[in-house]
């Protein structure tokens, strides 16, 4: 048999004021059309409504208080409570990336709790273990939207959670269409460098081998000028030594035979006034042995 006054949160020795107050106030809670019709609320709320229909009525409530012991409320007054942490073992889905308007399942395992939710839906309860398929919309063109399950424990006060990160598809695919745009401009861009560099490097090569055409032709100008140029000197030099040579062996041999004929000079004076005579003439010295 179950516990009317349990199932209303009342003591035995509640009013009829008391009972119809808590009736209210847990009939809106747990009522079906605001829980998406799940099963665990719709039990509940058949579990209010015969309670509220038992204890609302004298009779009825007198017989149901009379095929109970005390001992029997004393079990139902004291339910056992967790003293445990929550912890949840299983919370997934069957998509992870998705387009606006898709259904995802997401299915989960509690232990240790008295309140189960999703971090969308923070009004509906859920059991320790089920699972709940959700339509996602307004994804747009943002990355991703994050989904928590959230398990309570009321007696010790503790609250855990576990994140689920759902990633748009849109997203994906502009992301994907900006990176390829952008990877197709740096490749022009390289290819476009490459070729401007290939062509920079053929001038220079060509403007090198320009360098070496006309320096060796000058350095090879300038040995030649310099070669005629010396050629040039050894003949002139040469022509005109051999000029002087003959000028000088003729003109000094008559300049010779004049001095020795001279009565007033003497041999070495005679020598030496026919040095003096051809350095002034001819710009060489002859030494001639008398």
């Amino acid at each position: 048999m179950k516990d009317y006054y349990y199932l209303l949160g009342l003591k035995k020795e509640c009013t009829k004021d008391e009972i119809k107050k808590a009736y209210r106030k847990l009939s809106i809670k747990f009522h079906p059309d605001k829980n998406d019709g799940d099963d665990f609320f719709k039990e509940r709320f058949q579990d209010i409504q015969e309670a509220f229909e038992v204890l609302s009525n004298e009779g009825k409530k007198r017989a149901y208080d009379n095929s109970y012991s005390k001992n029997t409320y004393a079990k139902w007054e004291e339910p056992k409570r967790e003293t445990k942490d929550p912890i949840i073992e299983l919370f997934e889905a069957d998509k992870y990336a998705l387009y606006d308007d898709e259904l995802v399942t997401f299915p989960w395992k509690v232990v240790y709790a008295d309140k189960v939710f999703l971090s969308i839906k923070k009004t509906e309860f859920l059991k320790n273990i089920g699972s709940k398929v959700i339509k996602v919309s307004n994804l747009g063109d943002t990355e991703k939207i994050k989904i928590s399950l959230v398990a309570q424990n009321g007696y010790t006060g503790k609250e855990v959670s576990q994140v689920i990160s759902l990633y748009s598809k849109l997203f994906m695919d502009i992301k994907k269409k900006a990176e390829k745009t952008i990877n197709d401009k740096n490749n022009f861009q390289n290819s476009f460098n490459a070729t401007s560099d290939e062509n920079n490097a053929t001038v220079n090569e060509t403007r090198a081998n320009k360098k070496k055409l006309i320096i060796p032709t000058f350095k090879q100008t300038l040995i030649t000028f310099l070669i005629f140029f010396i050629v040039f000197v050894i003949l002139i030099t040469g022509r005109h030594i051999l000029k002087y040579n003959k000028m000088d062996e003729e003109f000094v041999n008559a300049l010779y035979d004049d001095l020795k004929r001279s009565q007033y000079l003497t041999p070495n004076e005679s020598l030496k006034a026919l040095n003096k005579q051809c350095l002034m003439t001819t710009g060489l010295k002859r030494y001639i042995p008398i």
